[in-house]
């Protein structure tokens, strides 16, 4: 059945790259897909004036039919309250184990791939915990019509009150050092940008799936135990201090684990509640399987290749985009997905064609995440607009042959098919590339997307030795995010932006040329 895969590159989908749309019925490979891409929320805001051209600041709104998702605000707020006086790793512990017990959760028609860290399509998160300065002038001009007067007091009387003086905005600046501050704050004077960027609280995290893949989270969660109970012998041989970080930490792990098992537990229980009530016998049988991949994932290790992504996406809402403000990813897509499209192929258990469609339907779970409300700093450039994921696909192996697969194409296959923004398509570059895989990636260009954005594999692994990585990381560099650099499995910081901000380098040519003054204020 190996006939059944083919070469890479083999396969063009040149005649869709020259139609303004690529099928009879739209955009998508199949019916399916266009329709979910034609009720996909649209969430990035709406930039209606500037307020200020030198500080950057937008007058914006957001669409009328999006509205704030009030319901991870106040989870999140409920169990910090509750948990007053516990170590600060238990109490984010306990937040994410209630985000997953207790956030409202939908399938939409047509689904596939399912999970959202969204209580519904139509709402955008926001993240308290970060920062809250903003909300109440912005409930009086962009956020207004998203909430219902209710709403607005309770999150001026509960969540705003709660967060004002203990969010990361506010620590932050409880710590600032005076003559720092002028600095780092963008006024006319100094029109720096991201300086202060914690007021967004930005996360970038790469997890090696390949290793997550191996066990599941049962095996990471018995990892964990085992290291807890190992901790228990030792703790007359440790430091006090030592010894309670560890067991925070691993206990922590063991709760977020088991969060994240009993989320999708969840939405397999949705999907057989849909079955039981849906009279179309294909949709069905759809919900019923959706149900039993979500029983086996990401408890247990894939086996087959809508296991794989569905236990990706999991990973991602909850770890990603539900815990922290994330964005960003990174991930090799084509080399963790391969082992299970190989699998399948082999066993006659999946066509390209479904490949192809389950593709599509996980891209258009990317597009319509949309990125988190956030602090005026940044809201006029990326609030409910797209998460800057980039999906790395192509490069070479360790030992410099090519990595490109099939599943290299038919992601780049999928791009054009859908023509969204999200995922970003970054194709690895390198000098033994295959030059059939070179013709698909000039294909997907010619749509006009801005896809895929090509990048230089050796000055990705010459960044990463610069920057002190040994030589196997090095091999494993990936750009995540917009153009952030980082190594699988290494992520740049726990807390990337909110931990090294941006140097405002236009500012420190200004004082280099002026004598160290400013010149805004001579």
């Amino acid at each position: 059945m190996a006939e059944l895969i083919p070469k890479p590159g083999a396969i063009s989908f040149e005649d869709r790259a020259k139609k303004a749309k690529p099928y009879d019925w739209g955009f998508g490979c199949t019916p399916r897909v266009a329709k979910l891409r034609d009720d996909c929320y649209s969430k990035a805001v709406v930039i209606k004036d500037w307020s200020d051209v030198v500080s950057g600041l937008g007058v914006v709104s957001f669409r009328r039919d999006v509205k704030i998702d009030l319901d991870r605000a106040r989870i999140v707020t409920k169990a910090f309250k509750e948990t007053e006086g516990q170590p600060v790793v238990l109490r984010k512990a306990e937040a994410i184990s209630r985000l997953c017990d207790e956030m409202p959760i939908f399938i939409k028609p047509g689904e596939i791939i399912v999970g959202d860290p969204n209580s519904a399509p139509d709402e955008v998160r926001w993240y308290p915990e970060i920062s809250v300065s903003y909300i109440p002038e912005s409930l009086e001009t962009g956020f207004k019509h998203m909430v219902t007067p209710e709403e607005k007091k309770e999150i001026l009387d509960e969540i705003y009150d709660y967060w004002k003086d203990k969010s990361q905005e506010c620590l932050v600046e409880s710590v600032l050092p005076k003559e720092v501050s002028p600095f780092v704050h963008r006024t006319p004077e100094n029109p720096c940008f991201f300086a202060d960027l914690w007021n967004a609280g930005r996360t970038l995290m790469d997890y090696d799936y390949e290793k997550i893949f191996q066990g599941g989270v049962n095996a990471r969660i018995e990892k964990a135990e085992a290291k807890l109970k190992e901790l228990e012998s030792k703790s007359f041989e440790m430091h006090p201090a030592d010894y309670i970080h560890k067991k925070n930490t691993w206990e922590g792990m063991i709760k977020c684990g088991k969060a994240l098992i009993r989320f999708a537990e969840r939405y397999a229980e949705l999907a057989r509640e849909q079955a039981q009530k849906e009279q179309d016998p294909v949709r069905k049988k759809e919900l019923e399987e959706i149900a039993a991949v979500c029983d086996w994932v990401p408890a247990n290790p894939p086996r087959t290749f809508q296991e794989a992504l569905q236990f990706f996406w999991f990973n991602e809402v909850v770890g990603r985009f539900l815990a922290i403000p994330g964005n960003g990813s990174g991930c090799r897509l084509d080399q963790v997905w391969w082992p299970y499209y190989e699998k399948d192929m082999k066993e006659g258990k999946l066509t390209r064609a479904k490949a192809l469609e389950m593709i599509e339907c996980w891209m258009l779970k990317v597009q319509e995440v949309g990125n988190y409300i956030e602090h005026p700093q940044t809201f006029s450039l990326t609030a409910g607009t797209d998460v800057l994921y980039t999906a790395n696909i192509g490069g070479s192996r360790p030992n410099g042959r090519d990595a490109s697969n099939d599943l290299t194409c038919l992601i780049l296959e999928a791009m054009a098919d859908v023509r969204i923004n999200q995922p970003p398509i970054m194709f690895r570059y390198h000098r033994n590339v295959n030059p059939d895989v070179i013709e698909r990636v000039i294909e997907l260009v010619r749509c006009g997307t801005g896809h895929p954005a090509i990048f230089n594999e050796e000055l990705l692994e010459r960044w990463a030795l610069m920057r002190g990585y040994s030589l196997e990381d090095a091999k494993r560099t990936q750009a995540a995010g917009c153009v952030a650099m980082t190594c699988t499995g290494k992520p740049l910081s726990s807390g990337f932006f909110p931990v090294i901000s941006f140097l405002a380098a236009p500012k420190m040519m200004e004082y280099a040329l002026y004598q160290g003054k400013d010149a805004f204020s001579q």
